[in-house]
Parts: structure tokens; C-alpha cells; sequence
């Protein structure tokens, strides 16, 4: 079951589908989904229909062999990460480059670049350092 106050994840995920028939051109497929429920398309870096896209991905299953070439989360945004920059602020912090990439493990440059999960991670170890739940 799913918790209801929980936003769904953005997400966008590329396919390669290879079909049998020798007549049907192999062909990309992009599906991408935000929290706000928007659904969009590509094939072959086309926009197009969700249901269609959803469909062909279906018939390559069928008829070929489908390739997860891609599975990315978009960044969270500068609004997302100008509300950590504040919250680092009032927290004392004055490297907030320094403190996220020693919270994620990895040179970070700008936090509007993270991810959502990245941003909670960072607030978490944020809040973490002075003892703080959340």
C-alpha cells in the first residue's frame, strides 16, 4: 500500500527496443513522470503520446527485446534548493557546497543540480550534526 502523503518521485526512464520483424524499425522510447503527476513522451526524441509510447514499449516486449538505456531522476530545482540553502543558513552552516558533498560522497557544485532524495539526504546529515530528528 502506499502512503498517500507521500509525493511520487520524478523520474525519466529511456528504452531501446530491438523488434523481430525485419520490417519494424527499432525505435527509442522515453517516459517521464514529476510529482505532480504530469506524464510526457518521446519516440525517437519525438514528443508523442503517453499511451502510445506505453504501448509500443509493450509490443517490444512482445516482439523484440526492450534495453533499459537510462534511468534518471531530474534535479529537484532552484526553488528546492534555495529552501536548503536557507535552512543550512539558519542551521550556522557557511560551506553548504562543502556540507552536502561530504553528507553525499561526491564534489557537489550546486544544489539546485541534486535530486529530491539528494536534498532530503542533505538536510537529514544537516539536521544530523547537531543532534536534531529530520
Amino acid at each position: 500500500m502506499t502512503n498517500p502523503t507521500t509525493k511520487p518521485t520524478n523520474v525519466r526512464r529511456t528504452w531501446q527496443l530491438a523488434f523481430v520483424a525485419p520490417l519494424r524499425p527499432d525505435q527509442q522510447v522515453t517516459l517521464q513522470a514529476d510529482c505532480h503527476g504530469h506524464q510526457t513522451a518521446w519516440i525517437d526524441g519525438v514528443s508523442a503520446d503517453f499511451e502510445t509510447a506505453v504501448r509500443l514499449l509493450q509490443d517490444g516486449l512482445l516482439c523484440g527485446t526492450v534495453t533499459l538505456l537510462s534511468d534518471e531522476v531530474p534535479f529537484a530545482g532552484k526553488r528546492a534548493a534555495h529552501q536548503l540553502h536557507r535552512l543550512l543558513g539558519e542551521l550556522g552552516f557557511k560551506d553548504h557546497y562543502g556540507l552536502a558533498t561530504e553528507a553525499l560522497g561526491r564534489p557537489v557544485s550546486s544544489l539546485a543540480h541534486l535530486s529530491a532524495p539528494e536534498l532530503v539526504l542533505v538536510r537529514s546529515y544537516a539536521h544530523g550534526q547537531f543532534g536534531m530528528v529530520g
